[in-house]
């Protein structure tokens, strides 16, 4: 008798899940194939949960990727940018040191060519000092200053004044003998007033501020300007054979 109930309670059982798993289509579904669909829905429902994490997963890993390469590009960036700097500076700076050099060198005197340069145009001066006419005699002592100021300064050597000066005189006057006798009166009124600024029994500094010359090196010592003697020479020396 209770072996008929069991089974009629199996039978009961295997039937209402029949219904609910078949539908009702009336379709029969076996206690295996019920087992293996409810392993399949459940190894689909894992796999979709795990499906997004895996995505998110990726993602981050992607985002990380990206952040790590645009991390690179600014560690580049700021690489070039020092690296443009620094060259930059070492140019400024060897731009400096040049600037300065140069700076030093006029202020010694140390150019060669600047200084003979600026010799000829000192002997253009003595060139329109017009001697006997009104104002000379200021315009000498204003001219007699800055040579001597030049002489006090320059680095060049007696033989390279000694040449600059002929070089001068041959280019400006040549055969012109009466143009070059006229310079050397000119010439003889600045060595005059050189020996007279060399001469302590006088005082000069009257005659300068008359001419208008405020910053000159006077008083003088003639070990400094003693190259005003070779000048004077020199410009003796070239005209005599015009005499």
């Amino acid at each position: 008798m209770r072996k008929g109930r069991n089974k009629y309670a199996i039978l009961s059982c295997l039937l209402l899940g029949s219904m609910l798993f078949g539908g009702c289509g009336g379709q029969t579904v076996s206690t295996s194939d019920t087992a293996g669909s409810s392993d399949s829905s459940v190894s689909t429902a894992v796999s979709v949960s795990e499906s997004p994490a895996a995505s998110s997963g990726s993602a981050a890993s992607e985002s990380e990727n990206t952040v790590s390469s645009a991390s690179s590009v600014i560690a580049a960036s700021e690489t070039t940018s020092q690296s443009g700097d620094t060259a930059n500076e070492e140019v400024l700076a060897s731009s400096a040191v040049k600037t300065e050099s140069v700076s030093a060198d006029s202020a010694s005197g140390e150019n060669p060519e600047e200084q003979k340069a600026q010799l000829l145009t000192l002997l253009d001066t003595v060139a329109d000092l017009q001697p006997g006419t009104s104002g000379s005699s200021l315009r000498t002592a204003a001219a007699t200053s800055e040579l001597c100021d030049f002489c006090s300064e320059t680095t060049l050597d007696d033989e390279t004044l000694k040449t600059a000066v002929t070089d001068y005189l041959s280019a400006k006057y040549g055969d012109d003998s009466t143009g070059l006798k006229l310079y050397q009166s000119a010439f003889s009124g600045v060595e005059e007033q050189y020996k007279a600024f060399i001469d302590s029994s006088e005082d000069e500094s009257g005659l300068l501020s008359d001419a208008g010359v405020t910053d000159s090196g006077y008083p003088y010592n003639y070990q400094d300007i003693e190259k005003m003697d070779e000048l004077c020479s020199t410009v003796a020396e070239f005209v005599m054979p015009s005499n």
